[in-house]
C-alpha cells in the first residue's frame, strides 16, 4: 500500500510542477492542485483551463482555447479558440478553430470537427467528420 500512495503523491508533485511550469507561460490555470495532468500538454498563447480538468497522452491547445471545468482531454488536438464546455470528454479526438461543444460533450476516437462547428449539450460523436455549414 505504501508503494501506491508514494507512486499518487509522485504524480501528483510532478503534474503540480507541469501546471506552474504553465502559468508561467502564461497559461491561466483556475487552480493549478486541481490539475491532472498525466502525458504531454502543450498549450498555445491565452489558453484557459479551469478546475479538476484531466489531461491524458498528447493534448495540443491551440491559442485562445477554454477548457470547462471537470473535463477530460485524452490524445487530442484543439484548434484556436475553442470552447471546451464543463464536463466534456474528448478521446482520439480532433477539433477545429472556434468551436464549442458541451457541456458534456462526448468526442470518441476517430471524430473530427472541422473550424466553426457547435456541439451541443449531451451529444456524443464518434468515427464521424463534422463540417460547418
Amino acid at each position: 500500500m505504501d508503494s501506491f500512495k508514494y507512486k499518487i503523491k509522485r504524480e501528483r508533485e510532478e503534474s503540480l510542477r507541469v501546471a506552474r511550469k504553465l502559468i508561467k507561460r502564461g497559461v491561466f490555470v483556475h487552480d493549478a492542485k486541481r490539475l491532472d495532468i498525466r502525458g504531454d500538454l502543450v498549450c498555445g498563447g491565452g489558453v484557459e483551463i479551469d478546475i479538476n480538468v484531466i489531461i491524458e497522452g498528447r493534448v495540443v491547445l491551440e491559442d485562445d482555447v477554454k477548457i470547462g471545468a471537470s473535463s477530460i482531454l485524452k490524445d487530442c488536438r484543439i484548434g484556436r479558440g475553442t470552447i471546451i464546455n464543463p464536463f466534456s470528454l474528448i478521446e482520439n479526438a480532433s477539433v477545429g478553430n472556434n468551436c464549442r461543444v458541451g457541456p458534456y460533450g462526448r468526442l470518441r476516437p476517430g471524430t473530427k470537427i472541422e473550424n466553426d462547428v457547435q456541439i451541443g449539450n449531451f451529444v456524443e460523436i464518434k468515427n464521424s467528420n463534422i463540417l460547418s455549414e
